[in-house]
Formats: structure tokens, sequence, C-alpha cells
């Protein structure tokens, strides 16, 4: 008399179906952590931003803090005094590297995290389907 597997294999194909899915949605997170790392001072996300303004060049820092002095903060318009030159580009390095650290700490801590979630549902995968084959047998 033949064992009915159909239990089993309704569980080894869920499981196999998920980690496909778990699988392509950590493919999609490590190439996104990888391109944001490899021009940190563009990426525009707001888990690693550390600053209002633009850090991509200094004219569109200045451009953007220029904006932010300008825009109307309730009734009235910011009263945050006017900078230098010199002391804007101080503040466009220090917020542009502050930028790189951020978005190089969240991009390893992304790849690191999805490449680890990628590996555990490859072996998921491989042992259930090996499981399912020999229940055909």
């Amino acid at each position: 008399m033949e064992k009915n597997h159909l239990i089993p294999k309704i569980y080894g194909y869920a499981v196999c179906l998920v980690s496909v899915i778990v699988t392509l949605i950590a493919v999609g997170n490590i190439v996104s952590a990888a391109f944001d790392r490899i021009d940190p001072t563009n990426v525009h996300n707001y888990n690693y931003s550390t600053s209002a303004n633009d850090v991509s060049s200094f004219e569109a820092y200045k451009a953007s803090y220029q904006a932010n002095q300008n825009a109307p903060t309730g009734e009235k318009i910011s009263t945050s005094p006017v900078l230098t030159e010199e002391q804007l580009r101080d503040n466009y390095e220090a917020a542009r590297d502050s930028q790189i650290r951020s978005v190089k700490v969240g991009s390893a801590k992304s790849m690191t995290m999805y490449g680890s979630l990628l590996l555990l549902v490859i072996i998921l995968f491989v042992t259930h389907w090996r499981w399912l084959r020999k229940l055909d047998k």
C-alpha cells in the first residue's frame, strides 16, 4: 500500500515557494545597498540622511541651504544667521562626511543582514527540495 505524502508535500513546496520569494526580496535589497555604497553622496534615503540639505555637491548644498533659509516657518521667515562662504563650505564638508559614513555603515549592515538571510534561505530550499525528491521515490 502506498503512503499518503500529501501533507508533507504541501509543507515542502510551501517552504520552497517562500524561499524563492524571500530570495527575490533579499537580492533586491543587496543590489540596492550596493548601489548606495557606490555613490553615498547621492543617496536620498530617509534611513541614511543626516542633513536636510543635499550633499551631492557644494552647489546643491548651498542652494538647498538657501532654500531652507527662505522657507516660511509658521508665519515668519527663518531668522538663522547667514553663513559666510567659508562657513558654508565647512558645514557642507561635515554634512557630506557624515552622510558618507552613515551610508557606508547602513549599506554594510543591509548587505550583511540580507546576505545572511539569503544563505539561510538557500539552505532551506536545498534541504526541502532534496527531501521532496526522496518522497517521490
